[in-house]
């Protein structure tokens, strides 16, 4: 505008009589900033869409890379722990977990295959299940003397649901001087009625070096399991319908146990 108003008053000041015209100031014209081009390079947008689905690609090939059940599992990498490792499932079978039975026997199933072709042969597996009572389903077994049979869920009182005694019973099953580690894997939706000081002092008198809560379908910490005293408690969540993927929360439990990894089998 001020550019447009110093044009002006040349043009007025031209118009005067020269006597006039010499007296009056003009103003200084001011510099014109040059034009800067603006380049827009179309082939960014080529290219742009397919960087795109490269990228989606990529995401995909690496969620498809991994093994899609325990049967196409392997560990993978040097084993770190020294001696046996000993890991134990307790299974929830009281009634709001009574339809994940064909599951929890599927993935059990599968685990004790994987254990017979990745683990070492005094390595224990042990599975007990919990309801009112716990019992036990697979006593501590060396991996060497594991059986390919399904290993049946013995029926227990389902009236209430207590985890701790589960907990002590897998304390007092493995040998007290027969494993390096021990893990245990608990399936339940967590409705459960132990108090979490007296789960958390459980675990501790256990001697777990590791505990790994499943549960089906849902998300976050349920019931107890939200308490800060279990704090040192690892959940995660698994398709109440999927065997296979239970299956391989197991064998990546064995894996942390052993301090390797849970790969595709080639």
């Amino acid at each position: 505008m001020i550019e447009r108003a110093g044009d002006l008053l040349r043009r007025l000041v031209a118009a005067l009589p020269g006597t006039i015209r010499r007296g009056v100031p003009l103003p200084a014209r001011s510099p014109r900033r040059p034009r800067v081009p603006v380049r827009r390079d179309r082939r960014l947008w080529l290219v742009l869409p397919l960087l795109l689905v490269l990228a989606a690609g990529t995401v995909a090939w690496r969620a498809g890379s991994g093994p899609g059940s325990l049967d196409d599992a392997v560990l993978t990498g040097p084993r770190r722990t020294q001696g046996p490792v000993c890991l134990a499932i307790a299974g929830d079978t009281s009634g709001s977990m009574a339809r994940l039975a064909g599951v929890r026997r599927t993935a059990l199933r599968s685990l004790v295959q994987f254990a017979r072709r990745s683990l070492y042969g005094d390595d224990l597996l042990e599975a007990v299940v919990f309801a009112q009572e716990t019992d036990v389903a697979l006593p501590p077994t060396r991996v060497a003397e594991l059986r390919r049979d399904d290993i049946p869920e013995p029926q227990v009182r389902t009236d209430d649901t207590r985890l701790g005694p589960a907990v002590v019973a897998v304390g007092r099953l493995f040998p007290p001087a027969g494993c390096s580690q021990r893990a245990l894997v608990v399936v339940t939706d967590g409705i459960v009625g132990d108090a979490p000081g007296d789960l958390a002092r459980a675990f501790a008198a256990a001697r777990l070096a590791a505990v790994a809560v499943l549960v089906p379908g849902g998300h976050g910490l349920p019931g107890v399991f939200g308490s800060g005293k279990l704090a040192g408690v690892a959940v995660a969540h698994f398709d109440p319908d999927d065997a296979d993927e239970l299956g391989l929360q197991y064998g990546a439990s064995l894996a942390r146990l052993t301090g390797q990894h849970l790969g595709k089998r080639n």
